[in-house]
């Protein structure tokens, strides 16, 4: 909600630190916080969160508004960011992926059609549109941003129109190039969900079994994949839920 508290937590110091109220104060009748992002933005050394709130303005409005808000840790103050294409997200709420100084949202708002956003934590601007969709995937599993030494790539894994049964790993080699599509290879393993984290993915296999009267999830096991190679990691970590992966660098900054 966009009255309830935002927490940055500090993994290395244990510090953590309860973000100012919002500045969003226009009058409505229902609003929720739709997408949050986190990074650092290395040319003024400061780290930011992004947010955005959907709204209606009253219930005879037809579709929903937004507002966009960012928090600086130096300032530890919010303000509102104007303009740009922020294209519908996936729900439920998508977490951004943060690069090289830059934000990353994806959205699959048809079958076949991949859209981007990313966001300048520098230059606070927005850009998004389009990506195409490598050889029609039939169903996408998962697609998130990986850094590269040049520029950024989108990897998108899914399953193919033609075999369902199996899964493809394709990458945009080239962000908003939709010409740049490769697939890397195909792998069939157990129901599994994907989180992309830095150079390699993970995925969480999981076994599900059911009978006439009830259905049972087991345990299931975290992997890594390593995109370049495609060689498969045993974490040796089992468990029967999870929420969110992602990459963690040690740091000693205070968020004091």
């Amino acid at each position: 909600r966009p009255a309830g508290d935002a927490i940055l937590w500090n993994p290395t110091t244990s510090e953590t630190k309860v973000l100012p109220p919002t500045i969003f104060n226009r009058r409505h009748t229902s609003a929720w916080v739709n997408t949050v992002g986190f990074g650092f933005d290395p040319e003024t050394n400061d780290y930011k969160v992004v947010r955005r709130i959907n709204y209606f303005e009253d219930q005879a409005s037809p579709m929903d508004c937004f507002f966009v808000e960012l928090y600086s840790l130096t300032t530890d103050s919010w303000k509102e960011i104007h303009g740009g294409p922020f294209l519908p997200l996936v729900p439920p709420p998508e977490v951004a992926r943060c690069f090289n100084g830059k934000l990353y949202w994806w959205s699959h708002p048809l079958r076949y059609v991949f859209e981007l956003v990313s966001f300048d934590l520098s230059k606070e601007v927005f850009r998004g549109g389009q990506v195409g969709n490598p050889a029609e995937l039939f169903e996408v599993r998962s697609l998130f941003v990986v850094p590269n030494q040049e520029e950024d790539s989108l990897v998108a894994i899914g399953s193919p129109r033609h075999n369902p049964s199996s899964l493809e790993v394709w990458a945009l080699l080239r962000l908003w190039v939709t010409a740049s599509w490769t697939k890397l290879y195909v792998f069939v393993p157990d129901y599994c969900e994907f989180y992309g984290i830095s150079r390699d993915f993970v995925f969480y296999d999981r076994l599900m079994y059911s009978d006439a009267s009830d259905c049972v999830m087991n345990e299931g096991k975290i992997t890594a994949c390593r995109l370049g190679t495609g060689e498969i990691i045993e974490l040796g970590i089992s468990t029967s839920v999870v929420h969110l992966i992602v990459n963690y660098v040690p740091s000693r900054v205070s968020l004091v």
